[in-house]
């Protein structure tokens, strides 16, 4: 099966502020850990952010990145995004065949400066 390249350290814990752009890129690695071309493969991204309690908070835009593999995430409602962790993860789609990263947390900070 093929994998993602994470989008964040270990895809573990993220540290975001509230209001601000929510923006990760990843790269699409195959098996033997190459960049390839989703699109040309089939495969469509899917991410989305929710509470601990699995509310949906967001569903974020996906766009391909300027590299081979390379996509982009994007929210720009974090500003009504609740403080404290989050979950977040990027699922993969390939007709019948669904995979995904890790789940990682988004730990969401205050803005100090609005």
């Amino acid at each position: 099966p093929r994998r993602a390249a994470e989008t964040a350290p270990d895809m573990q814990t993220v540290t975001h502020k509230r209001g601000d752009t929510f923006i990760p890129r990843g790269t699409y690695l195959n098996s033997a850990g190459v960049a390839t071309d989703y699109a040309a493969l089939g495969i469509t991204i899917k991410s989305q952010v929710r509470t601990q309690s699995n509310d949906l908070l967001d569903t974020l835009t996906v766009t391909a990145g300027p590299g081979v593999g390379e996509f982009v995430l994007e929210s720009h409602a974090t500003q009504n995004w609740p403080l404290g962790t989050l979950w977040w993860d990027i699922q993969f789609v390939q007709g019948s065949h669904v995979f995904s990263t890790k789940t990682a947390a988004i730990l969401l900070e205050a803005d100090v400066t609005v």
